[in-house]
């Protein structure tokens, strides 16, 4: 199904301690009535103090974690960095929630609090392969009057739902141009290094 897309003017990215209970002991089915019990308590001693789960720092990073990172992202072919965090505004998401790309989400699991590692992966886990269906041609009226299209031009679009969309002019001709609405990674294989900055 194809989307309308119309042309923005918007800049380019329980640990719960137990009490023991003692229970005193039953008496012998075989006792007789004559005989006399002495039942003793046994001593309670208090139970060591264990400090709550909820309290505890976390240390490695699990499914469902709140966590921050820093991060420097480049396409694997050629090692040209595409994004990075800056320290000031370490990239912060929920693992496993859907937030990050597959291969992203699922390198950070197993991670420990402040350790750094480098990860790859293919675009089948990142932004997925290109799909030669959305080259889409556009008529010259599509387009603003004032803008000047040039081949290599990135183009902001946003659809009917608001999500804004990076499209690139892959040809322009007399009549108007074509326009490549796959993500620019699309296709291609991804390495990050991460480090993980907080876990919650």
């Amino acid at each position: 199904m194809k989307r309308t897309m119309f042309i923005c003017l918007l800049p380019a990215l329980f640990l719960a301690a137990s009490c023991a209970r003692t229970e005193a002991p039953k008496p012998e089915s075989n006792v007789t009535p004559e005989q006399k019990i002495e039942i003793k308590a046994a001593p309670v001693t208090a139970p060591a103090v264990i400090p709550a789960a909820k309290g505890e720092k976390k240390m490695i990073v699990k499914k469902g974690d709140k966590i921050k990172v820093q991060y420097e992202g480049s396409t694997t072919a050629d090692g040209k960095v595409f994004d990075a965090s800056k320290p000031e505004s370490p990239l912060a998401f929920t693992v496993g929630a859907g937030m990050m790309i597959k291969g992203f989400d699922k390198g950070v699991e197993g991670m420990k609090l402040g350790e750094e590692k480098t990860v790859s992966f293919k675009c089948e886990e990142g932004y997925g392969a290109r799909d030669e269906k959305r080259m889409m041609k556009f008529k010259k009226d599509f387009f603003p009057k004032e803008l000047k299209i040039e081949k290599g031009m990135t183009v902001p679009l946003q659809d009917q739902g608001g999500n804004v969309h990076r499209a690139v002019v892959a040809e322009v001709t007399e009549e108007g141009a074509t326009l490549d609405m796959n993500h620019f990674l699309a296709g291609k294989d991804l390495t990050f290094k991460i480090k993980i900055i907080e876990i919650e």
